[in-house]
């Protein structure tokens, strides 16, 4: 049984009254959940900000066991925000499991006050029937775009600011050679052409547009190195796909943190 519950969020004001709002929404459908004889053994939540702080108080009003898990920017940027800091520490603190998807998740929530041996690390899966090295996928890919010639990047996300793929095409221009894949669609994708043609990359830089979840292998495949230049990801999926395809990737700096 899946539920989507509607719920507020208020431009400009939303982080702070959002996880009431979730939890304002939640509330009716948990209780006729209840209310029709369906009983649950755990309520997972994942993010521990909004999520966390919902979850917490329906929790405390249905008597409910939950757990939560913490997956990036939920505690390493929200917490720099005091309310959404006492928010995460008090989720936390009523929690019956925590859980991070990284080592450096859990120090970032020590650093707010949470026991750090109260918090498990269980880093994500990928499904290695899925993602795989797929090497006639990567010659089709190549053959497609018309790349002849190495070496070929490739840079996967939304096209939004804080993937910085415009500082993976300045790579490619420093590079001087060969060829940049990227995969993804946003709001920036007429920004980052433009900054691909100014730089005479026009023919060098691919963009794949939203590429369907059951084809990556092949993109994957068919690059050199994979390189991941947001400035948020702490436990990065597209890194962990990446490894499948036999890729070397690249980090960026925010991400050489010393436990993964």
């Amino acid at each position: 049984m899946i539920n989507h519950p509607r719920y507020l969020v208020i431009p400009k004001i939303g982080m702070l009254v959002t996880p009431f709002s979730l939890y304002l929404a939640a509330r009716p459908v948990v209780a006729r959940l209840l209310a029709e004889g369906h009983r649950f053994d755990l309520m997972d939540a994942h993010y521990f900000y909004p999520d966390g702080v919902a979850a917490a108080l329906l929790a405390r009003e249905f008597d409910l066991p939950f757990t939560i898990t913490g997956r990036g920017t939920d505690l390493n940027l929200i917490p720099r925000h005091a309310l959404p800091r006492r928010l995460i520490r008090f989720a936390a603190n009523k929690a019956d499991g925590l859980i991070t998807v990284c080592a450096a998740l859990a120090d970032d929530l020590a650093a707010i006050g949470v026991p750090r041996d109260r918090v498990t690390v269980l880093r994500n899966g990928v499904d290695l029937k899925a993602f795989q090295r797929d090497e006639a996928g990567a010659l089709a890919l190549r053959q497609k775009l018309g790349i002849k010639d190495g070496p070929v990047l490739l840079s996967v996300g939304h096209l939004i600011e804080r993937k910085a793929h415009d500082l993976v095409i300045g790579a490619l221009a420093a590079l001087g050679r060969g060829h940049l894949i990227i995969a993804g669609k946003g709001p920036q994708e007429k920004y980052l052409k433009d900054l691909a043609q100014s730089l005479g990359l026009a023919d060098r830089v691919h963009f794949l547009g939203l590429v369907p979840h059951h084809d990556l292998s092949s993109v994957y495949s068919a690059a050199d190195l994979f390189i991941l230049a947001s400035s948020g990801k702490a436990g990065p999926m597209f890194c962990w796909k990446a490894w499948p395809a036999e890729r070397r990737w690249w980090p960026p700096q925010s991400m050489a943190r010393p436990k993964w």
